[in-house]
């Protein structure tokens, strides 16, 4: 696959996809960052109350937990003190969205 068609390449080409891979990476980290923070603060006997079972509301919590890790990283370049590298963050969040 090639990223970009030889004949339109360009440095501001360049430049304007970056930015929006850039921008769409950023957006993603906080928009992961205000679920984590809205899914804190629901307690386990509420979100049963929908309809969770609370098999499936600690696999939510942990893939949503281990995202919000990547996102301290991203923000302050440093892992909540509960992680240790290697760690594979992806595992906990495909067992939410499913294989690649």
């Amino acid at each position: 696959m090639t990223l970009f068609n030889p004949a339109s390449l360009s440095p501001q080409a360049i430049i304007t996809s970056a930015r929006a891979k850039l921008l769409a990476l950023r957006n993603d980290l906080e928009a992961i960052s205000d679920f984590y923070n809205w899914l804190s603060a629901q307690s386990d006997g509420d979100l049963t109350g929908l309809g969770f079972t609370v098999d499936d509301l600690q696999v939510l919590r942990s893939g949503v937990a281990d995202a919000h890790a990547l996102v301290q990283l991203y923000v302050s370049g440093t892992l909540p003190g509960t992680y240790t590298l290697p760690y594979a963050f992806g595992t906990s969040q495909g067992r939410v969205i499913g294989p690649q």
